[in-house]
């Protein structure tokens, strides 16, 4: 679909006949491309982008946005959308598409993405990590779509995936919704490229233009909190979302990934921004 980049699909409505909604899920992967992509429109389609690694410019008819880690990006059925290339880092994204169909009595799952169809509402919105989860547990459950049972673990991770959009998208919906500046969403798009590194100060403010003592004063009035405070908790928000995601995933090895420099000093910080340690998350989610 777009220069320089890698993808992968799967149609899980032709794989299941346990899923009653047309669903097609998929992977890309951004490798430095450049250039202008072709635009797309889908007539019947509502497509949904969920960011796992950097921040990706999309341009939906002639307005543009930007959607990053934690949030997804929902383009609407018979709407023009491309990526701006020209802006375009590498990362990585999955996205899902559905097609909204007629439902009777209590076929739910038709009636959620129905909601998710809906015009109105946030175009962008934050969603817990839980998402993320179930988006690739239905992607890995495909192949295994063998049988009854495979089926219906294949319907219930899709179901589940889209009933936790449904629910945050209402509690968006219902939000105030958060703006930035422009200088203070370049120092967020750095910070979401560099995740992996020790992200000072110093670095926010330069990708923001400012000197740093006035990204600090404008860092705090538009977020309410510190660059520092806000750094810490964005890479403990990608933390949990990789250590829910992928069982086999070491603890340590994301401390590493994520910039710490120890992984007790990383579990300190855990269990201050989510409440448990890394060990409690990981033993919560293999026993529940």
């Amino acid at each position: 679909m777009f220069p320089f980049s890698e993808q992968s699909a799967v149609d899980i409505a032709s794989s299941s006949g346990g899923v009653n909604c047309q669903a097609l899920l998929g992977r890309y992967k951004s490798l430095s491309a450049r250039g202008r992509a072709g635009g797309r429109r889908h007539t019947r389609l509502l497509i949904l982008v969920l960011p796992v690694k950097g921040a990706f410019p999309f341009v939906l008819g002639e307005t543009a946005h930007q959607v990053r880690p934690g949030q997804v990006l929902r383009i609407l059925p018979d709407t023009s959308y491309r990526l701006d290339t020209s802006t375009l880092p590498r990362g990585e994204l999955v996205w899902m598409m559905l097609e909204p169909v007629p439902h009777a009595g209590r076929d739910s799952l038709p009636r959620a993405v129905e909601v998710l169809a809906d015009c109105r509402g946030p175009v962008i919105w934050g969603v817990p990590a839980q998402v993320r989860v179930c988006w690739e547990a239905a992607f890995g459950l495909v192949e295994d779509a063998r049988d009854w049972i495979g089926e219906s673990l294949l319907a219930h991770a899709l179901a589940e995936c889209v009933f936790l959009l449904v629910r945050s998208f209402h509690a968006a919906d219902r939000a105030v919704p958060t703006a930035y500046s422009r200088r203070v969403d370049r120092a967020l798009d750095w910070l979401d490229a560099h995740l992996g590194e020790s992200c000072s100060v110093a670095e926010l403010a330069r990708a923001a233009g400012l000197s740093e003592r006035q990204f600090h004063g404008v860092f705090r009035s538009e977020t309410g909190t510190t660059p520092r405070d806000f750094v810490l908790r964005r890479k403990i928000e990608h933390a949990r979302a990789l250590l829910e995601s992928d069982p086999a995933c070491e603890i340590t090895g994301v401390a590493h990934a994520l910039g710490f420099s120890s992984s007790q000093y990383f579990a300190t910080v855990f269990r201050r921004y989510q409440g448990v340690s890394p060990s409690q998350l990981r033993h919560g989610a293999c026993t529940r």
